[in-house]
């Protein structure tokens, strides 16, 4: 059997995923990355639950890089992690992540989200997921951006004091009211919903151009339902708003 003091590594590439950079394991450790190349290393040279993996160009690591020689592996060590260092090793793996893809987050988006969500950072989860939904716009994939869109808005719900967490909330509204319009047309009531709730944020917000933005949407569909009377009085508030302070107007 292999030694117990090797078991610390497959249990943190178990967290960072079927396949994982060593200076990726090394920051879940705490470690050096030349003691986790070298334990790495002696687990793969003996197939003791590791593979040795071509070295990675994503940027994750300048060097090598392990698999689990089988999911059902993976599987194992992740159920032997008690949460509280589940949510220590995800942070880590996390906060790794993040500084080395720091120039272009969006290429790691959802893996960011995932570690955040398991470390219990709620703050930073709603970044990544709000990340994640802008991505997936991008790529015409609307299911996901409203997936991760909702997700970002549960996580700053579900944690109080979050900076400037009403503000965010009227921003990732108005992105998600975008993202509904594709499935279900630009008078749907979800897209409405999504709308007058960015309003109510961005007034708790003080966020005037935020405000403009979720009425000018508000009165949009208003008029693609064919129902100008109502969005009559809409486009007055927003006219309020400009008079009152007009640079809330240039909000692109």
């Amino acid at each position: 059997a292999p030694p117990s003091r090797s078991t610390a590594r497959p249990k943190a590439a178990s967290m960072a995923g079927e396949e994982s950079s060593v200076a990726t394991l090394a920051a879940a450790l705490d470690w050096e990355v030349e003691r986790a190349e070298d334990v790495c290393h002696e687990l793969a040279r003996r197939a003791w639950f590791l593979r040795a993996l071509p070295a990675r160009g994503d940027g994750s690591s300048a060097g090598s890089a392990y698999g689990f020689t089988h999911a059902l592996y993976q599987r194992a060590f992740q159920n032997r992690v008690v949460p509280s260092e589940r949510r220590r090793l995800h942070a880590r793996i996390g906060a790794h992540l993040e500084s080395i893809h720091r120039a272009h987050p969006g290429e790691v988006a959802l893996r960011l989200a995932i570690h955040f969500e398991e470390a219990g950072d709620r703050d930073r989860a709603a970044q990544y997921r709000e990340l994640v939904g802008f991505v997936s716009m991008q790529r015409f994939d609307h299911e996901e951006a409203v997936r991760s869109l909702r997700r970002a808005l549960a996580h700053l719900d579900a944690e109080p004091g979050i900076a400037d967490a009403e503000l965010r909330r009227a921003r990732l509204y108005l992105t998600l009211a975008l993202a509904l319009t594709h499935p279900h047309g630009f008078a749907h009531p979800q897209v409405m919903e999504a709308f007058e709730r960015a309003e109510q944020h961005a007034i708790a917000a003080g966020a005037q151009r935020e405000r403009v933005r979720a009425l000018l949407g508000i009165s949009s569909v208003h008029l693609g339902a064919g129902d100008p009377r109502s969005a009559l009085p809409v486009v007055e508030r927003q006219l309020e708003v400009v008079t009152a302070q007009p640079s809330a107007l240039w909000f692109y």
